[in-house]
């Protein structure tokens, strides 16, 4: 990739702290939910990893984490925690992704499918890279009535937020051989004593009949 510089590059150092700031817990809900289906040496793939907050806890129940991301500083945040064996940089809205089909027991997406219009590209390279009977845990901002497409711009980083409802994410989630095991008002985030937008948890499962 280029070097071009990202919004997500200007918050490296201190996204960790940002987040805590902000409440938002997101890295403690998809663990849970994935938690009865881990088995100790399971690989992950974790698709906007971040500084790793999302998938660093994964490793105590034994699990192996890759990751990819789009923001080089990021992922040099990441490095310093010393716990990924593999990290990619590279776009999630620009398939393929460089992992090999049905390589990972697990596929993770927290926090990241707002900031996309177009979210198919990660529900296909999840669901290509996943092993039979594995699981793709992640998290949407749903719109009003939880429905449709609703769009937004975040106006403290400059960023366009999208909201896709269930009727989406249920045709992507069918389309490409994943079945709905898990969706739950999730978390949102809370700043200043304001309370931001919501997010909706999902597990599925590939080729869960």
């Amino acid at each position: 990739m280029d070097e071009e510089t990202t919004w997500q590059d200007e918050l490296h150092e201190g996204y960790d702290d940002l987040v805590a700031d902000y409440e938002s817990w997101g890295d403690d809900l998809v663990l849970g939910l994935t938690f009865q289906y881990l088995k100790e040496g399971n690989e992950l793939l974790d698709l906007g990893i971040g500084t790793g907050l999302s998938s660093i806890n994964f490793t105590k129940a034994g699990i192996v984490v890759d990751g990819m991301d789009i923001s080089a500083r990021m992922l040099d945040q990441c490095r310093k925690k010393n716990f990924a064996r593999r990290l990619e940089q590279g776009d999630l809205t620009k398939p393929p992704f460089p992992f090999d089909d049905e390589a990972y027991e697990h596929v993770l997406c927290c926090g990241v499918m707002h900031f996309f219009k177009d979210i198919s590209p990660v529900f296909t390279e999840a669901s290509r890279v996943l092993k039979p009977g594995g699981t793709f845990t992640f998290t949407i901002q749903e719109p009003p009535g939880n429905k449709g497409i609703n769009h937004s711009v975040d106006e403290e980083f400059h960023a366009d937020i999208w909201q896709h409802g269930v009727d989406i994410i249920d045709e992507l989630l069918t389309t490409n051989g994943l079945a709905r095991v898990k969706r739950i008002k999730a978390f949102g985030w809370i700043h200043d004593g304001e309370e931001g937008e919501m997010f909706w948890a999902y597990l599925a499962i590939k080729g869960k009949d």
